[in-house]
């Protein structure tokens, strides 16, 4: 019968409770951050993954090659979540299939040196 008497008590239960619970979790996305700047860093620094991107450009400029879309500089990023949409002129291959065959034909140590990275 105490507590009811105690001034807004649900309410410093409650501050207590998140107190108690917001250091581990901090601790925890503290440590999930590191690894994302970590891995972003990596991919950043990979000379390997910026010729790949650079592959992934010059095949992009050789189908666009005579449009308004051909000599591009860049890409933005969110198209390599597409590139397994892009179809090619073979049955079942899209530009990831021919990509990779591509890496895997002429630059085989890129195909192989992503794996990796410190992600």
């Amino acid at each position: 019968m105490h507590l009811i008497k105690v001034p807004e008590y649900g309410l410093k239960l409650d501050c207590m409770k998140f107190s108690y619970e917001f250091r581990p979790i901090a601790e925890l996305l503290g440590k999930r951050v590191d690894e994302m700047l970590k891995a972003g860093t990596s991919i950043l620094e990979s000379s390997d993954v910026q010729e790949l991107l650079h592959i992934l450009l010059v095949v992009g400029n050789f189908i666009n090659t005579g449009g308004y879309a051909g000599n591009a500089i860049g890409f933005k990023l969110a198209l390599l979540s597409k590139i397994h949409e892009i179809k090619s002129n073979k049955p079942r291959m899209t530009m990831m299939h021919v990509l990779v065959e591509s890496i895997e034909k002429n630059k085989p140590t890129s195909y192989t040196s992503t794996r990796n990275l410190a992600i």
